[in-house]
């Protein structure tokens, strides 16, 4: 648990973070509802209200994860989001230049939420 100052001061690094470079996406959720046999049935895709975040590239030696399609895959950027963003695993979001990502795995920090993501082409 972080204590009130240092969650104060962290939470104020990360907006000053998002800030220097923030971008404004709307992810898109689809739910996901066991089918009974072991597969996942996923509903028609939900946009959410637009947000700002901060997208960077992965460091080296990121752990792979499994995507919505189950299939392994090694995140290759970082969706920075503020501590009480609306953010889920395998929610989508498209960049103005048209290049598609997938979260893949998300790590609340209490003054931040980041979420892995791939990259799904364009």
């Amino acid at each position: 648990m972080i204590s009130p100052g240092e969650l104060k001061s962290q939470r104020k690094l990360t907006s000053a973070f998002i800030a220097a470079d923030a971008i404004e996406v709307a992810l898109v959720r689809r739910t996901r509802t066991p089918d009974g046999a072991g597969g996942v049935e996923t509903g028609p895709p939900v946009e959410q209200e637009p947000q700002r975040f901060r997208l960077l590239p992965q460091e080296d030696g990121a752990t792979a994860r499994t995507n919505a399609d189950g299939e392994s895959a090694t995140p290759e950027y970082m969706l920075q989001g503020y501590w009480d963003c609306n953010m889920e695993r395998f929610d989508e979001f498209t960049l103005e230049d048209g290049r598609r990502f997938q979260i893949v795995y998300i790590d609340n920090r209490q003054y931040e939420i980041k979420g892995e993501a791939i990259y799904l082409g364009s």
